[in-house]
């Protein structure tokens, strides 16, 4: 049984939903992957929503905290590859700025009688599509750092809530048997209460006491 596409919704925000495709695959199941890079990167990073139910089929809310989690982790994992995506081609387009510093010099060099005027407004230029460059790339820096931050905690969450589930599972489990236990001794109990009134009602009880043997 799938997440409905409703469901995986709510995890990615409205400006992360822009992004990313939501497809269904293998039997309904949801996945989704980034819009601008066709996938995760590769085609194991491409992420299943699978089912938050017990072996009974209900869901448990530990369950569902923890596929919550899960979800958001899967979508933060995409996202902060995307953001590994953009730093490299910022890092494309610093070095295409360096040449063409390099080529502007190069052709001061080489043309000494052209307008210097017009080489340095065009050096000019270059150093700030330099330094707009360079700040974008600071800014996707810091945004790759808080994603990856916030994907850190998310999964130490994650973890938090699969074990706490574990535990409510021991507790469960503890509880039935100490109830089968406890079962068990009041049905002796009934017997032997039985057996006992039994054994007055016959009055074999009076006379063992006095010693009598019929």
């Amino acid at each position: 049984m799938g997440m409905p596409q409703d469901n995986v919704c709510k995890v990615i925000s409205d400006d992360m939903a822009k992004s990313y495709s939501i497809i269904s695959k293998d039997g309904g199941d949801i996945i989704v992957q980034p819009k601008h890079l066709g996938g995760c990167g590769s085609e194991e990073s491409v992420l299943a929503f699978g089912d938050c139910c017990d072996n009974s089929g209900q869901v448990t809310p530990s369950r569902a905290r923890a596929r919550s989690l899960s979800d958001t982790c899967i979508a933060l994992s995409c996202a902060i590859q995307e953001e590994n995506a953009k730093l490299r081609g910022e890092n494309k387009m610093l070095r295409r700025e360096k040449k063409e510093l390099v080529r502007v010099v190069l052709n001061l060099q080489q043309n000494p009688k052209s307008s210097l005027n017009e080489l340095e407004k065009e050096l000019v230029e270059c150093k700030r599509s330099l330094e707009r460059a360079r700040r974008k790339c600071q800014e996707s820096t810091l945004l790759y750092r808080d994603l990856e931050r916030q994907y850190v905690m998310l999964k130490v969450q994650l973890a938090e809530a699969q074990s706490g589930e574990d535990d409510q599972k021991f507790i469960a489990q503890k509880k039935k048997v100490e109830s089968l236990v406890l079962e068990r001794e009041l049905l002796a109990l009934k017997q032997k209460f039985q057996n006992t009134r039994r054994s007055l009602t016959r009055g074999k009880w009076w006379k063992r006491s006095a010693g009598i043997v019929s």
